[in-house]
């Protein structure tokens, strides 16, 4: 969700945000904006990283979460799009088709 670059962004957060933590949900939004990518799976990168110093951002995370945004159909949809389904062996093929020949 984050194409990769989550490390990089969220050192460009807290370089924007010059290293306060009262500055960062501004900067998520702009940061995400310029960038291209979403500000719910940065902000919640970014809540993560920052749980691992004692502090807790899941507070101010959830509350650039979008509304109509389900995280459980987001990851499905990624994981779909980056990791393609696909069975090689004829075997399962047959299997997954329900092949009646096959029984």
């Amino acid at each position: 969700m984050l194409d990769g670059e989550a490390n990089v962004l969220a050192k460009d957060c807290v370089a924007q945000a010059r290293n306060k933590i009262s500055r960062l949900q501004r900067v998520v939004r702009l940061v995400a904006k310029k960038q291209g990518v979403g500000v719910s799976a940065l902000a919640n990168y970014l809540a993560f990283r920052l749980s691992w110093q004692g502090f807790n951002w899941w507070g101010a995370a959830a509350n650039l979460r979008r509304e109509d945004e389900d995280p459980w159909t987001v990851a499905r949809d990624v994981f779909a799009e980056r990791y393609p389904y696909q069975v090689e062996d004829e075997i399962d093929r047959a299997l997954e088709r329900g092949d009646p020949n096959d029984r």
